[in-house]
C-alpha cells in the first residue's frame, strides 16, 4: 500500500469508527424515545442480505439529533428526516455490497488489524478498561463478538475503498494549474487586521456614562502619548481581551463589530483611534498591523486545490464503482412512511 493509500485508509477508518463510538450509547435509545418511529420491518433486499428498518433508523441516529436540533419541528424537519432516512439506507446497501465483493474476491483482513483497531477504541474511550466497555455492551444487547464484526466490517469498508477508488485517483499538475488560472478570482486572501483594544464597560444605567467616557479619554490619552498599550489594556481593560494586553491577533475587521471595525479602518499602523462608543462600553484601539486583501498565488493555493480536485475525482470514481456493484445485485427497497 503507497503513502497515499495508507493515509485514505487511516483517514476513513477513524472517521468510520468515530461514527461507531456515537453509535454505542444509542443501541437502545431507538425502543426507549417516548417520540420514536415503529423500527421493526422491511427496508431493503440486497441479494439475499435483508436491511430492516430498525437498522436504518440506529445508523441516522447522531443525524437525526442534529437535523431535529436545527429544524425544531413542522414539515421541514420531516423532509429532512426522509432524506436522512434514504441518504442512510443508500450507505448500508452501498456498504454490503462492498462486504460481498470482499468475499467474493476472497480476500483476507488479517486479525491483527482489527484487534489493534479494537485495542485503539478500547484505550481512547474506555481508558483500556475491557470490563467498562462489556458492560456498555452488556447494557445495549450486544456481544463482544457484535461489536467486533462491526469494527471488522467498517475496516473492510474503508480498505475496499482505498483498493477501489483512492488508488484510481489521479490529478495531475496540469488540471491543478488549469484550475488556479480558470478560477483565480476565487482564491482570494480577505484582507486582516492586527489590533489591540481597550474596553471600558458603561455603567448599568446608561443615563450616567460621563465619568467613564472622561476615564476613557484620559486612558487613550496615555496610549497617543507613547505610554506601552498592552500594559494599559491590562490595567484598565475590562473584557476577556485584557490579560493579553488587549490583543486580537489578526482578524477579519467585521469580528470588531460596525463601531469598531469602521474607527479601524481609519487608522495607520501603531496610531491609536479616538475613544469609541458602543451600546456598552467606551473603547480605544491601537492598529498594530494592515495586511491588505489579495489574491492568493498559485504556489500557496495549490495544496488547497489538489485536494479539492482529488476529492472531485473520488466521488466519481466511488459513483462508477457503486454504478458497477449495483448493476451485478439484486436491490429492491420498500416504500416506508416513517416521518
Amino acid at each position: 500500500m503507497n503513502k497515499n493509500a495508507k493515509f485514505f485508509y487511516w483517514k476513513t477508518v477513524k472517521m468510520l469508527m468515530f461514527v461507531l463510538l456515537l453509535l454505542l450509547p444509542l443501541f437502545t435509545a431507538c425502543g426507549a424515545e417516548k417520540d420514536s418511529v415503529v423500527i421493526d420491518g422491511l427496508a431493503a433486499y440486497v441479494n439475499e442480505r435483508v436491511i430492516t428498518i430498525g437498522e436504518v433508523v440506529l445508523a441516522m441516529q447522531p443525524l437525526k439529533k442534529k437535523i431535529e436540533a436545527e429544524y425544531g419541528g413542522g414539515e421541514q424537519l420531516k423532509l429532512k428526516l426522509k432524506e436522512a432516512y434514504t441518504n442512510t439506507l443508500n450507505a448500508l446497501i452501498e456498504q454490503e455490497l462492498i462486504l460481498k465483493l470482499f468475499e467474493k474476491e476472497k480476500m483476507n483482513l488479517p486479525d491483527w488489524v482489527v484487534d489493534e483497531r479494537v485495542n485503539e477504541v478500547m484505550q481512547e474511550s474506555f481508558g483500556g478498561d475491557r470490563s467498562a466497555l462489556l458492560k456498555v455492551l452488556s447494557e445495549e444487547k450486544m456481544s463482544f463478538e457484535e461489536w467486533q464484526k462491526m469494527i471488522r466490517d467498517q475496516i473492510i469498508v474503508s480498505s475496499m475503498r482505498v483498493e477501489y477508488v483512492y488508488k484510481k485517483v489521479k490529478v495531475s499538475p496540469v488540471a491543478v494549474r488549469e484550475a488556479y488560472d480558470n478560477n483565480s478570482g476565487n482564491y482570494r486572501m480577505t484582507g486582516k487586521i492586527r489590533v489591540r483594544t481597550i474596553t471600558l464597560k458603561k455603567p448599568a444605567d446608561k443615563s450616567d456614562s460621563g465619568q467613564v467616557r472622561a476615564q476613557a479619554e484620559e486612558v487613550r490619552g496615555k496610549a497617543a502619548a507613547g505610554e506601552n498599550f498592552a500594559e494599559l489594556a491590562r490595567k484598565y481593560s475590562k473584557d476577556s481581551k485584557a490579560a493579553d494586553g488587549g490583543a486580537w491577533g489578526l482578524i477579519e475587521p467585521k469580528i470588531l463589530g460596525v463601531e469598531l471595525a469602521n474607527a479601524a479602518a481609519g487608522l495607520t499602523p501603531v496610531e491609536v483611534s479616538r475613544v469609541v462608543e458602543t451600546d456598552e462600553a467606551f473603547c480605544i484601539i491601537k492598529l498594530e498591523e494592515r495586511v491588505d486583501e489579495r489574491v492568493v498565488s498559485f504556489e500557496e493555493a495549490q495544496e488547497k486545490i489538489e485536494d479539492k480536485l482529488k476529492d472531485e475525482e473520488s466521488r466519481r470514481v466511488y459513483d462508477v464503482w457503486m454504478k458497477s456493484l449495483k448493476e451485478g445485485a439484486y436491490i429492491k427497497v420498500f416504500d416506508t412512511e416513517l416521518f
